[in-house]
């Protein structure tokens, strides 16, 4: 009796157990605000860092992202392979900042984090519905509401599951469109979407025009990171004047940063 009470206890919990750690299956279990200290500004122009860093597996990480944040002074961070609570120390200063998480393992929860020095009015995971096979474990994206001077943005931080089928894929990017397609405001949608493969490339390139989201050429792009060729990291947008957008070489991470600067009084805003 005390065997299937547990069995039973287990089924109906929203910490689920994978190959390498627990992830949390209730969405708002899985959406944590590390602080809220942002204030509204009347700051017209927007940065944005979006990097996959590795984990911070790499020895010189913490300087050089010091010195990444010192050089383009981000508003807004879009960070994938992030880990908390470590990530603590990744949140810009003054910001709100949130993790979303995929799993953990311990007391250490790997996800995807995004700081904003605009106030974020909403936060929300959205877990891929199929999960990594062996790790069985989902990939994750931040979802936020950013209040900005000319009107709400929506940022999408998205890290894309990798070793499965195109159709799992496909049903991740779905998710996303389903839940974004309502919004009639600016969007941006970054991050690292493991895009390796034509496949996957079509699939992707689908969401976005269903999003009429336009893609972001980048400076530097022969820097972004590729696997048999096809791009992984990217920037779509919509409603948004772009000033800049371009890749910064570095060995912190196994991919390269994306640095983006938008003109918000010149962009349609509501």
């Amino acid at each position: 009796m005390k065997k299937w009470l547990i069995f039973s206890i287990v089924l109906r919990s929203p910490i689920i157990w994978g190959g390498f750690g627990f992830f949390v299956e209730d969405e708002p279990l899985a959406t944590l605000s590390i602080k809220e200290e942002s204030i509204l500004t009347n700051k017209k122009e927007v940065k944005l860092l979006i990097w996959n860093i590795y984990k911070e597996g790499k020895r010189n990480f913490k300087e050089s992202y010091k010195l990444f944040l010192e050089d383009s002074k981000p508003d807004i961070l879009v960070l994938q392979e992030a880990v908390y609570p470590s990530g603590k120390d990744l949140c810009l200063t003054a910001s709100d900042c949130y993790f979303s998480s995929a799993f953990y393992k311990g007391v250490k929860h790997f996800g995807v984090l995004t700081s904003s020095r605009f106030p974020v009015l909403e936060a929300k995971t959205l877990h891929s519905n199929k999960r990594e096979p062996f790790l069985n474990t989902p990939k994750t994206s931040l979802v936020t509401i950013v209040e900005t001077p000319s009107g709400s943005l929506l940022v999408i931080n998205t890290h894309g599951i990798n070793f499965v089928g195109l159709s799992a894929y496909e049903i991740q990017m779905q998710e996303i469109v389903d839940y974004a397609k309502s919004w009639e405001g600016p969007v941006i949608w970054a991050g690292d979407f493991n895009s390796w493969n034509s496949g996957r490339s079509k699939i992707l390139e689908k969401a976005t025009k269903d999003l009429r989201l336009k893609k972001i050429d980048l400076e530097n792009d022969h820097l972004v990171k590729r696997f048999m060729g096809y791009s992984l990291d990217h920037v779509f947008t919509k409603d948004l004047d772009i000033v800049e957008a371009r890749v910064v070489d570095t060995k912190a991470s196994d991919h390269n940063p994306l640095i983006l600067k938008i003109n918000l009084s010149s962009s349609k805003t509501d």
